[in-house]
């Protein structure tokens, strides 16, 4: 559930980044940053929760990267996507 919480927040600091200062952007992305530190380091007992802490743990670091990198990142990979629908559709 800590989890999905954490997601919720970063979704809504990812859907309202572009009105916020470059300030409260680094604070909210370090709030996060603290948040997930926490949920990493939590036990679990259960083995499906221990697996998402481990592969959560390897990618810790990009998660956050559209905060570190606003103009420069675009939050979703739907930009990707639509540069390659033309040669999946045509394939």
């Amino acid at each position: 559930m800590r989890i999905k919480l954490w997601l919720d927040k970063a979704f809504v600091l990812a859907s309202r980044l572009t009105g916020l200062a470059a300030s409260t952007v680094a604070s909210k992305r370090r709030e996060l940053e603290w948040d997930l530190n926490a949920i990493l380091k939590a036990l679990a007992t259960c083995d499906l929760t221990q697996a998402l802490q481990a592969r959560m743990r390897q990618a810790r670091d990009q998660f956050l990267t559209f905060a570190a990198f606003p103009e420069m990142v675009d939050v979703t990979n739907n930009a990707c996507e639509r540069d390659l629908r033309p040669a999946v559709a045509q394939r």
